[in-house]
Parts: structure tokens; C-alpha cells; sequence
């Protein structure tokens, strides 16, 4: 990757990008099944109105221009109709109770969803801190390595060492200064997950 990249670029960018939510209920996929599990007890609702007597009424006008002496030449007729389920076979008595079912499918997917989404904020938070330290450490590391560097170059310069020596020490910086550079990555990405796991993202 070349030297000019901006890492922090990358964490400043999905806070940029994603919306952040106040909670886990706020994340979109439990909202989604909290909507599921309110439209899971509609239907519940839905299948116990099945049970309610209904009422039907109707409305006639009749009207005509021979005039019988015996009623009206207009007349107006309104009936209303009570209409009480007794039997049916059992149908609604079905339709309830899988309602019901899946009402409580719904309720504990939203509970699951709701725990792993816990899950998930407190290991990237988590994730964060142990990254952090690994990257102090890799940094002190890194550090340490340098100033092996420095007092091996001045030992050769003395006389005192060996090219064998410097080229060691050389080698050693070189690694220290990657395995650093790693760590920051890595912090940069723990940031990211961090970000993601309590986030609203258009993706």
C-alpha cells in the first residue's frame, strides 16, 4: 500500500457513511424484526375479530308510477342481519393458535437478534481496546528495536561490532517498524467494526 494512504481516512469515512443509532433496538435488522414480531400480533388480533358476531345492513328503494291505493308509490326498505360464528369446523380455532406459534417465533427471533447485536457491540468495543494495546505495544517494540539500531551502528563505527551485527539489528528495525504498521491497520479496522456494529449504513 503506498505510504500516502490515510488509514484514520477509513474510520472517518464509515462514520460519514452510516448513521449512528442510539441503541441495538435502533439497528435496522432487530427494527426489522421488531416490526415483524408487531405484525406477527396483528394477525393474532386479525383472527380473534373472526370470533365477533357482524352485522349486515341493507337498503332497498323501490318506487313506481301506479298508484295501487294499497302503498305508497316510493317505498324504502332497510334490513339489518346478525350474523353469530358458531361452528365452522374448527378453522379459526387452527388459524388462532398459528397465529399464536408464530407470534412467538417472531418474539423470540427479535430476542436472538437483540442478543447477538449485544454480542456484537461489546466484542468490536472490546476489540478496539485490545487492538490499541497491541498497537502501544508494537509501537514500544518498534521503539526499542531503533535504539538496538542506533547503538549497533555506533559499535560498528567503533570498531566494535561486526556487519553481521548491524545487518541484525537492521533487519530486526525492519520488522518491528511492519509488525507496527500492522497493528495500526488493525487498530484503524477495530475502529470500523466498531463503528459498523451500532450504525444505520445505505448499504
Amino acid at each position: 500500500m503506498p505510504p500516502n494512504v490515510d488509514l484514520n481516512g477509513l474510520e472517518a469515512s464509515a462514520r460519514a457513511s452510516c448513521k449512528p443509532a442510539a441503541t441495538v433496538d435502533d439497528r435496522p435488522d432487530v427494527a426489522a424484526l421488531r416490526e415483524r414480531t408487531e405484525v406477527a400480533r396483528r394477525l393474532v388480533n386479525d383472527v380473534k375479530y373472526q370470533f365477533a358476531p357482524t352485522v349486515d345492513l341493507r337498503s332497498n328503494v323501490g318506487t313506481t308510477t301506479v298508484d295501487t291505493g294499497a302503498a305508497p308509490n316510493t317505498t324504502w326498505n332497510v334490513q339489518a342481519v346478525l350474523t353469530v360464528p358458531i361452528w365452522d369446523g374448527g378453522i379459526r380455532y387452527g388459524n388462532l393458535r398459528d397465529t399464536h406459534a408464530q407470534e412467538a417465533i417472531a418474539g423470540q427471533k427479535l430476542e436472538a437478534a437483540r442478543r447477538q447485536a449485544l454480542i456484537q457491540v461489546t466484542q468490536a468495543q472490546r476489540g478496539v481496546s485490545v487492538a490499541d494495546e497491541r498497537r502501544r505495544v508494537a509501537g514500544q517494540t518498534r521503539d526499542l528495536a531503533a535504539e538496538n539500531d542506533r547503538l549497533t551502528r555506533t559499535a560498528y563505527l567503533e570498531g566494535r561490532g561486526t556487519s553481521l551485527e548491524l545487518v541484525t539489528a537492521a533487519q530486526g528495525l525492519r520488522e518491528a517498524e511492519i509488525q507496527l504498521a500492522v497493528r495500526e491497520f488493525e487498530l484503524v479496522k477495530a475502529r470500523v467494526l466498531a463503528v459498523l456494529a451500532l450504525a444505520s449504513c445505505p448499504w
